[in-house]
């Protein structure tokens, strides 16, 4: 993401789909090599297929966050936001808090 104020940073969190081409994952790993953004998670089917399609809700939030802690990646950074596409955030207003 462009534009956001020091000490605030943005990663999009992706779910491979179960049949995702290699063409497709070629364009997602430009695109992340590109703006290095991304954490894509492989395809996993954990939840009921009539009710979800078999995917979990969840589970891109707990890997992502797993990833982080085991990493170190959140080292220097006061809180961590899981966000969806239907959230809008001011991110020079958090820098206040």
């Amino acid at each position: 993401m462009k534009h956001l104020p020091p000490g605030i940073d943005a990663v999009f969190v992706l779910e491979l789909p179960k049949q995702s081409s290699h063409a497709y994952t070629e364009i997602l790993r430009a695109e992340n090599e590109l703006h290095k953004d991304m954490f894509i998670v492989p395809y996993r089917q954990t939840g009921d297929p009539d009710v979800d399609g078999g995917r979990s809700r969840p589970f891109k939030t707990i890997a992502f966050l797993a990833w982080a802690a085991a990493t170190n990646a959140v080292a220097g950074y006061h809180y961590i936001a899981k966000l969806d596409t239907d959230t809008v955030i001011n991110p020079w207003a958090l820098r206040c808090v």
